[in-house]
């Protein structure tokens, strides 16, 4: 199997963007688990910062109606 993109050219783009490398091959069915348990892992933990920030957004509002300083 020939190589679309090579490892040094993956890892500077991953760099680049500031995203994780990973090399994988869905035809040959390398690396696709860690793949896939690295995105669920950074939604997950992605999600539960957006719902602290729900929370914290909630209580300040409720102190604002409260005549509680916002600060």
């Amino acid at each position: 199997m020939q190589r679309e993109v090579s490892t040094e050219e993956g890892q500077k783009l991953a760099e680049m963007y500031g995203i994780p490398f990973f090399e994988s091959s869905a035809k040959e069915n390398i690396g696709i688990e860690q793949f896939m348990r690295k995105i669920i892992e950074d939604v997950v933990m992605n999600l539960n910062n957006i719902k602290k920030g729900v929370e914290l957004q909630e209580e300040k509002t409720k102190n604002e109606e409260n005549g509680g300083c916002s600060c």
